[in-house]
């Protein structure tokens, strides 16, 4: 009987977890479309098949849905770019592969990354503060590669700060104007942007120093 119990137990957080998701899904669609302000929770458990009661039986009030879309969001990106952070590779290197990973990432998860940058301010003083602190981490990440950058020799880095926020708009702008369906395949966007970003950090004496010793060999 305990046995029973328990399978029945599993399969009910089973159901639950995987309305939960459902909830999230059409919850992130309605955001973006409409904006977070303008979507109806009763439209949302409408388009699930639900009554706004049993909706509030997963989730109390519409700001938790979004809390979870944005952290959700945000973790992910951080599990992955902390993961490359830890890598043992060259400084270039690693950081190239932090820029191409995390726009993947933003280019993946675009409905995300739209409702954190647009919706994000709806947010309490407790929820804000908290994904301010997500999003300052990633910031984190990014000032030390290109601190380390400063480091290597062929880098100019006037400050640091600036260079990383300039780094992060033009990956995080990338999945405002990307399009799957477009002639552009994901992974070279990526590639082509993070040369771009390295670019504009490398000591412009060294790179024609460097290519006049590649044109002579």
């Amino acid at each position: 009987m305990k046995k029973v119990a328990i399978n029945s137990i599993s399969k009910r957080q089973l159901r639950r977890d995987k309305m939960r998701q459902e909830i999230i899904a059409v919850s992130k669609r309605a955001f973006a479309s409409s904006g977070y302000w303008a979507a109806s929770l009763r439209n949302i458990a409408d388009e699930l098949g639900i009554t706004a009661a049993a909706l509030y039986n997963h989730f109390k009030n519409k700001e938790e849905i979004l809390w979870e879309i944005i952290s959700g969001n945000l973790d992910g990106l951080l599990k992955l770019i902390m993961a490359e952070l830890s890598q043992d590779s060259p400084s270039a290197s690693r950081f190239k592969n932090i820029i191409k990973l995390h726009i993947r990432y933003t280019v993946v998860h675009a409905t995300d990354t739209k409702i954190i940058f647009e919706d994000g301010h709806f947010l309490s003083d407790r929820y804000f503060a908290a994904s301010q602190e997500k999003q300052r981490t990633v910031l984190h990440v990014y000032r030390a590669c290109i601190t380390e950058l400063a480091e290597s020799g062929p880098f100019v880095i006037p400050d640091v700060t600036i260079c990383a926020l300039y780094a992060l708009s033009a990956v995080n702008g990338t999945s405002r104007w990307y399009r799957p369906d477009g002639k552009w395949p994901v992974e070279q966007v990526a590639d082509i942007v993070a040369e771009l970003i390295l670019k504009s950090f490398r000591n412009s004496d060294h790179c024609a120093s460097d290519g006049l010793e590649r044109s002579q060999g």
